[in-house]
């Protein structure tokens, strides 16, 4: 019960967090403007180039098209932000905002007052994509703030590379790497997230889906109290992902406030001090479809072995029941990947080599004997 009640504190602080999230639940349009290190892009000025300077079409490191609603980033530096609705943003869209990344751009601060300060924010979907990469740093130097990297009402991660850090020891409220009100998606590109603070979650859903059909994510919070993605329900059908939550008090791999867990490809990780998987309200439902599930008790996985029904041990911990796993994996089978490679009777392919081995070995057994009795 001590785990449990850690836990259960745990969700407290999340109904506390909750109420600093304003943003629209509806729908939003594209968005007509774009602050950008507290600069307005819009139809009649386009261009932003570092530091303020002037910039031009042939000259520029930002470049919003109020027509297609879209932002483009090439190697900026954002350091100032912009306050709409009561948050502090480097990079906000008063709408449903289409973000592609060419060369590398950073997005850095550190929060000294009290507030909440986001790396990219949009009122309404933000989409991710391009081939380039985004640096998001935010740290506090002081306490009672909140730090985002992404934050929007529905997140989209295509292609690009997102990197993102938040770092608020000192964080009295919380902080957490990519957010969304509702849905966040992941169909492709590298993101990794890294999370430090009081209160931390890696990928954060107020009420929406965490979804993975492609890419590759690795979501680390380290904490007092500490998730790795943290959603309604967890989808996941391609790509690769660990989620790690390491706490003193509430470490949790995946955190679901919903009823269902569904894997049926890729090769996903949860890991967490308390436990690799945690569900608020009761057993979920659990879909494992052409995957292999390895369990251990040690948060490194040390040890895993072939997980197949509760009589190995509860999966998902919930309040009332418990479970002695601290890492949960995932493998798509036929991958290659699969461990251990000995034992697996659902892996035909495996006992088919371990028979020809047998075969052969014989085989040569025989040779080896007839050429003795010859001589």
């Amino acid at each position: 019960m001590k785990k449990i009640s850690k836990v259960f504190f745990a969700m407290m602080i999340v109904v506390l967090l909750s109420p600093v999230f304003v943003l629209p639940c509806a729908s939003a349009a594209g968005a007509t403007s774009v602050w950008v290190n507290n600069v307005e892009l819009n139809a009649g000025n386009p261009y932003w180039k570092n530091g303020n300077l002037p910039a031009s079409a042939s000259d520029w490191n930002a470049h919003f098209d109020a027509a297609a609603a879209t932002l483009t980033l090439n190697n900026a530096a954002i350091n100032t932000p912009h306050t709409a609705s009561g948050f502090q943003n480097l990079v906000y869209a008063n709408g449903d905002l289409n973000l592609a990344l060419t060369g590398t751009s950073t997005l850095q601060y550190s929060a000294g007052t009290l507030g909440s300060y986001a790396g990219f924010r949009a009122d309404g979907l933000l989409t991710i994509t391009g081939s380039g990469a985004a640096n998001i740093v935010l740290s506090a130097s002081t306490s009672s703030v909140y730090l985002y990297g992404t934050l929007s009402n529905t997140l989209a991660i295509g292609s690009g590379t997102l990197d993102v850090k938040i770092d608020g020891v000192s964080i009295a409220y919380g902080a957490a790497g990519i957010v969304a009100y509702n849905d966040i998606s992941v169909s492709g590109g590298n993101v990794t997230i890294g999370c430090n603070g009081i209160l931390c979650y890696a990928a954060y859903t107020l009420g929406g889906d965490f979804t993975m059909t492609g890419g590759n994510i690795t979501a680390t919070a380290a904490s007092t109290n500490s998730m790795g993605v943290f959603a309604n329900n967890i989808t996941l059908e391609g790509g690769e992902g660990v989620f790690s939550g390491s706490a003193s008090s509430p470490g949790t791999g995946g955190y679901l406030t919903g009823t269902a867990l569904s894997v049926s490809g890729g090769h996903f990780v949860f890991r967490g001090t308390s436990e690799a998987l945690f569900s608020q309200n009761g057993p979920p439902t659990v879909s494992l479809a052409n995957v292999l599930t390895y369990v251990s008790t040690a948060f490194g996985g040390s040890g895993k072995s072939l997980w197949t029904s509760s009589a190995d041990g509860v999966l998902i911990a919930t309040y009332t029941e418990p479970s002695p796993f601290q890492y949960v994996e995932f493998i798509l089978r036929g991958t290659g990947d699969e461990y251990p490679q000995t034992g697996d009777i659902a892996n035909p392919w495996l006992w088919a080599w371990i028979a020809l081995g047998l075969l052969g070995a014989a085989g040569l057994a025989v040779w080896i004997g007839k050429r003795r009795a010859g001589k």
